[in-house]
């Protein structure tokens, strides 16, 4: 506190909105804050909270000069006169920091800048913080956004607005710029971060980043998850007892992907886990391939061993389970437990 005390005194404002961590902490900070002579309200959903309507009133006429805040004020919250945010709640995300960035980011009389004052950045979540500001262009930034950036190419940002930062701190923050691998694991991290949530492999490769090129240390995707410690105990219990077939799935050679639609199909139909006959199968799978448009193309164009249109059921049957069906059930399919191959063995 002694440090936000000297940085608030060497960096004035008028009106100051202090992002905290829990109701706790922001309670503490403003009662430190009263000690020293400023006069501060403590904000936040539950018990403990000052006056919302009140303390927001105050703020705005001047009677009082700093919010402490726990997440309510993420968005929502309209005083153009705040002229000073201070950043005690450490994010990644780039959503929320851009949201308690807005807060002070408003047009007002005699407001001439915001001062950020962020007390919980190392050198890589500073290196973030460029990507946020870098996104306030209307772009999605990423590390090699900013590599071009302090290689010297000028960002796109909104009418008037200037990044400058220290020559000094431009070196500092190049040689934190992650490569390789750790570019993935970073935007894994930051995904987790913004969504709330474990990010899904599709939605990491929707970032120009391969899957594979994080988990493949790991074995497998989940395998990668559960190290990271965002799988339930449920999902880890699930999968230590298909881990096999987890890492079949993700690494089998998946020829014009006929084999995931064996998988979908079963999914489709409930029956991952339940026997079925193999000819009403292989129908069904039929006609899932002949109804979708993408897949249909694959089979009607081009020089294929048997006419898709024009074949019988007996013909499709025997193509179709010389083909994906039984490519599953051979080696390294084998390595599933018996209860997950239940629905594929007997085919």
């Amino acid at each position: 506190m002694h440090r936000l005390w000297k940085a608030m005194q060497e960096n004035p404002g008028e009106r100051t909105i202090v992002f905290c961590v829990s109701r706790r902490h922001a309670v503490f900070a403003r009662d430190w804050l009263r000690s020293n002579g400023v006069a501060s309200a403590a904000v936040f959903s539950g018990e403990g909270s000052d006056g919302q309507i009140e303390s927001l009133e105050a703020l705005r006429i001047g009677k009082l000069q700093t919010l402490c805040v726990v997440d309510m004020f993420n968005e929502g919250l309209d005083i153009p006169a705040v002229d000073r945010v201070i950043m005690l709640r450490p994010t990644e995300s780039k959503v929320i920091f851009l949201q308690q960035l807005g807060r002070g980011l408003r047009a007002a009389e005699g407001k001439t800048r915001l001062l950020v004052i962020d007390f919980v950045g190392n050198h890589r979540i500073f290196a973030q913080r460029m990507m946020h500001l870098l996104s306030l262009g209307g772009i999605d930034a990423g590390w090699s956004d900013l590599k071009r950036w302090l290689g010297g190419q000028p960002p796109i940002l909104p009418t008037v607005c200037l990044l400058d930062v220290d020559l000094e701190a431009r070196d500092v923050i190049a040689q934190f710029i992650p490569s390789g691998s750790k570019v993935a694991l970073e935007t894994y991290r930051v995904l987790r971060e913004e969504l709330g949530r474990r990010p899904q492999a599709a939605e990491l490769f929707a970032h120009s980043i391969l899957p594979r090129t994080i988990s493949q240390a790991a074995g497998s995707w989940f395998q990668f998850t559960e190290s990271e410690g965002d799988l339930s105990n449920r999902e880890s219990e699930v999968l230590k007892l298909f881990k096999s077939w987890f890492i079949t799935v993700e690494t089998t050679s998946l020829n014009k992907s006929y084999k995931m639609v064996v998988l979908r199909v079963l999914l489709d139909h409930g029956d991952l886990f339940n026997p079925v006959e193999i000819n009403a199968f292989s129908q069904r799978c039929r006609r899932f391939m002949l109804q979708h448009p993408v897949l249909r193309r694959d089979l009607l164009e081009g020089k294929h061993e048997l006419d898709h249109q024009s074949a019988t059921d007996k013909e499709w049957f025997k193509w179709w389970r010389k083909w994906p069906i039984d490519r599953w059930l051979t080696p390294p399919a084998r390595l599933v437990t018996h209860r997950t191959t239940s629905a594929l063995s007997v085919l």
